[in-house]
């Protein structure tokens, strides 16, 4: 009896320590990506008009072209952003609003129930830094217009954007 409430205290402990993580001091997460300190924790902000934004976004590759994008809600209560660069290399893509190979592009759309409102980039510059396996990072600084008002669009950062 002594023996088998022996192995089973032994059994215990081994299954307690392996269950227990080493805790990690470092921003990594479990993937190993840097949480974005920048961005008030998310991984795509900008200042529009001089109001702050920040946003978790995503990336994929749409044939030739990234679209990192961020998008919450649905319906008639759906915001997203998408910023189109049509190239796969590093470097400074100019934005255009009607972007072909070598540019980009910006839209934020906004529908709030049945007010829409479709910010398009007219000009400025995207920059990608950095392509790291399934992460994605750079800087961005854009002119919009929803056809009747204008946008500045200043310290834009996506950094470490996953796939």
């Amino acid at each position: 009896m002594k023996k088998l409430l022996f192995l089973s205290l032994v059994f215990v402990v081994m299954c307690s320590a392996i269950s227990c993580k080493k805790k990690n001091s470092s921003n990594n997460t479990n993937n190993n990506t840097v949480t974005p300190t920048a961005c008030n924790g998310m991984n795509m902000c900008f200042k529009m008009n001089g109001s702050e934004e920040s946003h978790d976004a995503m990336w994929k590759l749409q044939g030739s072209y990234y679209r990192i994008y961020w998008e919450q809600g649905s319906g008639n209560n759906f915001e997203n952003i998408e910023l189109d660069i049509y190239g796969t290399a590093p470097g400074t893509y100019t934005v255009s609003a009607y972007p072909t190979s070598g540019l980009a592009g910006f839209q934020y759309f906004i529908n709030d129930y049945g007010n829409v409102k479709i910010i398009k980039g007219q000009s400025g510059t995207v920059e990608i830094t950095a392509i790291n396996g399934s992460e994605i990072s750079g800087t961005f600084t854009i002119t919009a217009s929803d056809g009747s008002t204008t946008y500045e669009i200043t310290e834009g950062k996506f950094i470490a954007v996953p796939q």
